[in-house]
């Protein structure tokens, strides 16, 4: 076996072990896409509830235009009339 043969082998073994080492957490049962969406809607309701639903102060308060915040805001199901 050659030299490189034997350095990959050995990486994959260490890769498969240290996935076994790796504590099951909340996060490993959700995609990406699913955790980035749910922290997105957190951080818009948490600014609308800080503006009391100013949408460009919670715009501003999470460093994005009010258009983007508007469109992820409507994505989400976030209606800015509730926190007034």
């Amino acid at each position: 076996m050659s030299k490189r043969a034997t350095d990959t082998a050995n990486f994959v073994f260490q890769k498969q072990k240290e996935k076994k080492d790796i504590p099951h957490s909340a996060l490993s049962d959700r995609s990406l896409e699913e955790a980035v969406a749910n922290l997105e809607r957190e951080m818009i309701v948490d600014a609308l509830k800080t503006t009391r639903g100013n949408m460009a102060k919670a715009s501003q308060m999470v460093q994005i235009t009010e258009r983007k915040f508007a469109y992820k805001a409507k994505q989400h199901g976030v209606d800015y009339r509730e926190y007034r």
